[in-house]
């Protein structure tokens, strides 16, 4: 089988990266973050400009304002988001939309939707209330809670939501409490839920897969102008073995967040499987691609003029973000073969 994305997916992926290279480089991010101190923020100017190329409806029907598209289309707009290290929640938008979109009743697909399609309205994702990080929780305009195998709304009268402390740049994270009565999604079931938490590992996976290219390419350039001994330190046979090793290391991964992409929207009995892995493997690779990175570029590559802490930093959130790529396995070794016997692992 020949498989590969559409023109259209090239496009998209091409459009989000230009928009970002142009108007939100990482060194603005860098810049907003060293400004904000301890407690960073993220810049809602490219929020405005995302969501002006339609990412914030992404997910959502065109009759209710947005683009219509599958979870592929947002998944290559996710490689484009990590390549590029672009602030804001975008993947807790998307996955809360994509619950309103197909749990929700007529008039709340009719209150909520448009305005998230159009970026006027901001949505986030409460999935585990025992530690998983809200992302962007406080600038939330209405959340999505999920309560064993229910999902329901939230407004921000109904939360109480506190900044916690992270490494991530690029979005903050924020501690939930809910203080008010939750609004049921009347349509969502357990699974709805489970699709929706596939729908978010295979969403990280990409950006997870676009974070490594991009410390990758960084990497590739570096050792093509830097100068050891007189000569390009390229032309070393260790860094010629180390580049090539992260090249390995990186690029093998592209497919698995295409097919897990790909099993959902086609509804294949494997795709929670697939996204789970793909989650899980792209969680581990991204941590080491952006250290070997940083090693491979000596000393400059532990400062801040240096970009590629922020992948790191970015690339530790997405490894923890709905779940560790250590329980992922283990939950999917469970359903294959069964709970360990005597304590067997």
């Amino acid at each position: 089988m020949n498989f590969d994305l559409s023109p259209e997916q090239y496009l998209l992926e091409e459009t989000v990266r230009g928009y970002l290279q142009k108007e939100q480089p990482v060194g603005r991010t860098l810049a907003a973050a060293e400004a904000a101190g301890s407690e960073p923020g993220w810049d809602g100017s490219a929020w405005k400009g995302l969501a002006e190329l339609g990412l914030g409806g992404i997910l959502i029907s065109e009759g209710h304002g947005g683009l219509g598209l599958g979870l592929l289309d947002a998944a290559v707009a996710a490689q484009a988001l990590g390549y590029g290290a672009a602030p804001g929640p975008w993947i807790a938008h998307w996955l809360a939309t994509a619950a309103i979109m197909h749990g929700g009743s007529q008039q709340q697909r009719s209150r909520w939707l448009p305005g998230l399609a159009d970026g006027s309205l901001r949505a986030s994702l409460i999935w585990d209330q025992r530690g998983t990080p809200v992302l962007g929780g406080r600038s939330a305009d209405v959340m999505v809670l999920r309560r064993g195998d229910a999902l329901a709304l939230l407004t921000p009268d109904g939360v109480a939501a506190q900044a916690l402390p992270g490494i991530d740049y690029t979005r903050p994270i924020d501690e939930v409490t809910v203080t008010g009565t939750p609004e049921p999604l009347d349509g969502a079931d357990a699974a709805l839920v489970r699709s929706v938490r596939g729908a978010g590992h295979t969403l990280v996976a990409a950006d997870s897969f676009g974070g490594s290219l991009r410390v990758l390419e960084a990497t590739v350039a570096y050792v093509k102008v830097r100068q050891q001994f007189g000569q390009l330190i390229g032309a070393f046979q260790a860094v010629k073995h180390q580049v090539a090793d992260l090249a390995f290391l990186v690029e093998p991964c592209r497919g698995l967040y295409w097919y897990a992409a790909y099993a959902y929207d086609e509804g294949l009995p494997d795709a929670a499987a697939a996204a789970a892995l793909a989650k899980a493997h792209l969680g581990d690779a991204y941590v080491q691609a952006a250290r070997d990175a940083i090693e491979l570029h000596g000393g400059i590559g532990y400062t801040w003029e240096c970009d590629l802490h922020v992948y790191l930093k970015r690339a530790l959130l997405n490894r923890e973000y709905l779940g560790d790529p250590e329980s992922l396995r283990q939950e999917l070794a469970t359903l294959e073969f069964g709970a360990p016997v005597g304590g067997a692992t």
